[in-house]
């Protein structure tokens, strides 16, 4: 809620500091990432499975 009621008064990287994620490295790019990719597999078998 913290960040909401920031609205635009921050920096997006401040935003995220007040959420708690640390931007300073890659590895939260790269887990967001893997975790799409993992919906996308979840998706593309689910579809093979319709048709």
């Amino acid at each position: 809620m913290e960040v909401l009621k920031e609205g635009g008064t921050k920096s997006p990287l401040e935003l995220m500091k007040l959420a708690r994620v640390d931007l300073s490295t890659s590895k939260p790019i790269q887990k967001a990432a893997a975790f799409i990719g993992e919906l996308v597999d979840e998706l593309e078998k689910s579809y093979e499975c319709t048709y």
